[in-house]
């Protein structure tokens, strides 16, 4: 799994569950984007709560595609300057203050743009 698979899985995830505010998820199974990337990337909506306390030098494997994922997420949707340099923590916040604003369409473009960037990104890297 890529970022550019969790991004594009993550508006599917979207679409069929739902979208929600200020949660990972809701009872109802509508999720936020944090949450729609980690069901993406076959993970439970609340693993944030645990990856967003790690160093990054302890996240691996599938968890670090997650973050990789939503670092693409937030470059494209929260402008800022130097938001790769973020500890995960402030990055999770960053992006779940931006996703309370906005509206679905807003959501669904950054996370297409995103989705779009990473997989530029990738095509570098293999190249």
């Amino acid at each position: 799994m890529t970022p550019e698979n969790i991004l594009n899985a993550a508006i599917g995830v979207l679409e069929m569950r739902g979208r929600c505010r200020g949660n990972y998820e809701l009872g109802d199974g509508s999720v936020d984007p944090l949450g729609a990337l980690a069901v993406a990337a076959g993970l439970e909506p609340d693993d944030w709560m645990g990856l967003r306390t790690l160093p990054e030098s302890q996240i691996a494997g599938g968890d670090r595609v997650l973050v990789d994922a939503a670092w693409f997420l937030v470059a494209a949707a929260v402008p800022r300057v130097e938001t790769w340099h973020l500890p995960v923590d402030d990055m999770v916040r960053a992006l779940g203050d931006w996703a309370d604003c906005a509206s679905d369409a807003e959501i669904l473009g950054a996370l297409t743009k995103a989705a779009h960037h990473a997989g530029q990104v990738l095509e570098v890297t293999r190249g």
